[in-house]
């Protein structure tokens, strides 16, 4: 079979960042499968130039990869979407120019018009559109107020519309996306979740601590890895910190983000001393981190009054939940505790559920910090790192390409 994987991010192990496409991508060629990626020169969140050069072969796992060389990112949402709009033009022309048709075109979706890309390119290479939904876009970015010009929030409903329309097979991360989406397109709906990684997890196990704990070895040491967003909620752990600050807890936040600066500010007009920002880390190392802590943290926006977004996190599994779970360390988190991360966290894991402010996390924390016994999950995390392995749900998203997994309409009618 072959196959354009058309993303506007690819991030590899060694990159900050989910390396969900990497391990798909890899595993597809593995089994066969002739696989070309589609993909910007750039992951714009962390600065990063991922390749100097256009085009090149990952020899040691079997596939192509064609970067197209984007501009630089312009602030705000006219820069983004201006940004979008380049990579789907140069990428629509760098896909045509392949030779031969494919047998299917895979786009991943956020930002939309990754999607509108691979409707021209299936169409214009013969090929059967698959298109997944990592975000439901664009009500996420209504919910959380970051687009507001209602004909900019009509155009995007209409051109979401457009993508499920047009495709043959929609895969979703969770089964809160797969719920709205198919709403009206349950046909063609799947479930492909997220997955761990296994070798870097197991790696960590035997990682030494002495750098990722900070100067004092007898705090109680709480991580938090992912975003910093304002959907992150991460002032939360800044007033966590602050109630804190003459207790033995210490912050320790991976990642970047556009909050990150202004949370940095925040803490040194606190003078927080026991707060650390280790900024992005290549993804390969972040199971060390979260393996040295003692607590891992999530704090999630929340607006209970806001029912559509209150939906929107019930529905939400986040990459850094994977990973939580992975290691089997306790996980204080805000999130809803009737949604489908809550669940997980329930089946798999050790959580701490508290009310998404910063009085709520401190004072989870305060009371772990005096016990000698935090209750790590191992059985728990080996269970979810066996169920979650990125090869099962890389053959599963396999499964939808060869047309042997059935939609989500059908398995309904068999419950």
């Amino acid at each position: 079979m072959r196959v354009l994987y058309v993303s506007q991010n690819f991030m590899t192990p060694d990159d900050p960042g989910g390396i969900r496409h990497f391990a798909h991508v890899g595993f597809l060629a593995s089994k066969g499968h002739d696989v070309t990626v589609l993909t910007a020169d750039r992951f714009h969140r962390a600065g990063i130039l991922q390749s100097p050069a256009e085009n090149c072969e990952d020899s040691a796992h079997g596939y192509r990869i064609i970067r197209v060389q984007m501009p630089d990112l312009r602030p705000g949402i006219v820069g983004r979407v201006r940004n979008y709009l380049a990579f789907m033009s140069r990428a629509v022309a760098q896909g045509r120019r392949q030779r031969g048709r494919f047998d299917v075109v895979l786009a991943s979706s956020p930002p939309l018009f990754a999607g509108v890309t691979g409707v021209l390119l299936a169409s214009l290479k013969r090929a059967r559109l698959v298109l997944e939904i990592r975000d439901l876009w664009p009500q996420s970015a209504i919910v959380l107020g970051f687009l507001r010009n209602r004909i900019l929030i009509l155009l995007s409903r209409r051109l979401e519309q457009w993508l499920y329309a047009r495709a043959a097979e929609i895969v979703c991360l969770t089964e809160g996306i797969a719920e709205q989406v198919g709403e009206r397109f349950s046909h063609k709906v799947h479930v492909v979740r997220n997955g761990v990684d296994r070798e870097f997890i197991e790696q960590a196990f035997d990682a030494p601590c002495d750098d990722r704990r900070g100067p004092r070895t007898a705090d109680l040491v709480a991580t938090y890895a992912g975003s910093h967003g304002v959907n992150n909620a991460l002032d939360d752990l800044v007033e966590a910190a602050k109630e804190l600050r003459d207790e033995p807890v210490r912050f320790i936040l991976i990642g970047e983000g556009s909050q990150t600066a202004r949370l940095q500010d925040r803490c040194r007009q606190l003078n927080l001393a026991n707060v650390s920002f280790v900024g992005a880390v290549a993804r390969r190392s972040v199971p060390s981190w979260l393996h040295c802590a003692d607590v891992l943290l999530w704090p999630v926006y929340m607006k209970p009054g806001d029912p559509e977004l209150m939906k929107l996190k019930r529905g939400a599994v986040p990459n850094k939940l994977f990973d939580y779970l992975a290691v089997g360390k306790p996980v204080v988190t805000s999130v809803p505790e009737d949604g489908e991360a809550a669940e997980l966290l329930r089946t798999y894991g050790t959580p701490h559920f508290v009310h998404a402010d910063g009085h709520g996390f401190a004072e989870c924390l305060r009371t772990l910090a005096k016990k000698r016994s935090l209750g790590v999950n191992a059985e728990g995390a080996k269970e979810f790192r066996t169920t979650y392995d990125r090869t099962v749900q890389a053959q599963a998203l396999a499964d939808v390409l060869e047309g042997a997994q059935e939609p989500l309409s059908e398995r309904l009618s068999l419950m």
